[in-house]
């Protein structure tokens, strides 16, 4: 695994077909969380462990959410928890 790096709220990527971008980012030991948005679908994804791999981004785990106020519930608890 690469050295993680800190994502900026607005900071586009592609992951294999997925186009995204970080709504929010929260980093605190080591560990990280960030809310992303799926371009193609607007689906809203919480994950853990964002990270550069390969030239490409890998994370431990994803939650997807049709919709932001489900996401950000889910974002803030795991926040809450990081």
């Amino acid at each position: 695994m690469e050295k993680p790096e800190i994502m900026k709220p607005g900071t586009r990527f592609t992951n294999g077909d997925m186009e995204l971008t970080v709504l929010s980012f929260a980093e605190n030991g080591g560990r990280n969380l960030a809310l992303l948005i799926r371009h193609d679908d607007g689906m809203f994804i919480t994950v853990r462990n964002l990270q550069p791999y390969n030239g490409a981004y890998c994370w431990t785990w994803g939650h997807y959410f049709d919709g932001l106020t489900e996401a950000l519930k889910d974002y803030k608890k795991r926040f809450n928890d990081l």
